[in-house]
């Protein structure tokens, strides 16, 4: 293969919660960084220092047990 010729990875995109969730989504590291991959979660304080390692997003936390009235 030639330099000009780029092997392009594949696109993932892998979304959570924070929480459990998004520990099990991290315990694959080692899979995901092969891909150009995209990692979304809810923000928060805890969720905020990854992204100084990760590609990361964040989106809205959801509201917890808060109903409308």
């Amino acid at each position: 293969m030639s330099e000009k010729q780029e092997v392009k990875k594949k696109k993932i995109i892998l979304i959570c919660s924070n929480g459990g969730h998004l520990a099990q989504i991290l315990e694959l590291k080692g899979l995901f960084v092969k891909y150009d991959y995209l990692l979304v979660t809810e923000e928060s304080p805890t969720t905020l220092p990854l992204r100084e390692k990760y590609n990361i997003k964040y989106l809205k936390a959801r509201s917890k047990g808060k109903k409308e009235t």
